[in-house]
């Protein structure tokens, strides 16, 4: 896929968004950091609703995954980042995506 951005082009393909996302998802390691994860988990928003048609695979996986441990935190403003990212997640992936998770984020 070519992304224009500012009148640039970008070739897109699945292993560099990939890759984009596991260095972002790195934000959300410092447990001591609230501010540092909520930031995170809303720039992972905003780019899973950028790129929702090129999502596939076991990024998806890991995005549902990753929201059902960040849900579990105890950080109030962690917890509505986390919400957010829910919303979005329940917007962009199909009911065949997150029926294998729909457990788990309820529980959570």
């Amino acid at each position: 896929m070519i992304f224009k951005l500012r009148n640039q082009s970008i070739d897109l393909n699945l292993d560099s968004l990939t890759g984009f996302f596991h260095f972002l998802m790195a934000g959300l390691v410092n447990p001591h950091s609230p501010s540092m994860i909520s930031a995170t988990l809303l720039a992972l928003s905003r780019l899973a609703l950028e790129f929702r048609e090129n999502l596939a695979g076991t990024i998806v996986d890991e995005l549902l995954s990753t929201l059902i441990l960040v849900l579990q935190s105890t950080e109030r403003q962690v917890v509505q980042s986390a919400l957010s990212f829910c919303r979005v997640l329940l917007i962009i992936f199909n009911e065949t995506v997150l029926s294998k998770y729909i457990e788990q984020l309820v529980i959570n």
